[in-house]
């Protein structure tokens, strides 16, 4: 998996987010910042871990959170709060990463 994968989606949803956060930030923004952010943060988090046992449970709850932002993004959409065309983008890369790293967890599984 490319780092620069999770990067480029956690950027995107940020960049997403603040044509809709702006003057005020809204719980439904805050929330998907907190998600992606725990994305990049558990993998980093699982490669210092001293076991491929520990390193596969920080892909899973990073897994979960790739999860959480996409559930998110369908709130902010019905919410009006990002376009269709940001929905539909955001959820195919985070479709995307999800995929991704569950073929890195069946790698290190193997």
């Amino acid at each position: 998996m490319a780092s620069s994968g999770y990067a480029n989606y956690i950027r995107n949803c940020r960049t997403t987010g603040v044509h809709y956060l702006h003057p005020r930030r809204k719980p439904v923004e805050e929330n998907d910042s907190r998600a992606s952010v725990s994305i990049s943060s558990n993998i980093a988090e699982g490669f210092e871990r001293a076991s491929k046992k520990d390193l596969t449970q920080f892909l899973y709850i990073a897994k979960g959170s790739v999860a959480e932002v996409r559930s998110q993004l369908f709130l902010a959409f019905e919410l009006n709060h990002i376009t269709k065309l940001d929905l539909e983008n955001l959820s195919k890369k985070s479709i995307e990463l999800s995929k991704q790293l569950g073929a890195f967890i069946a790698n290190i599984k193997s």
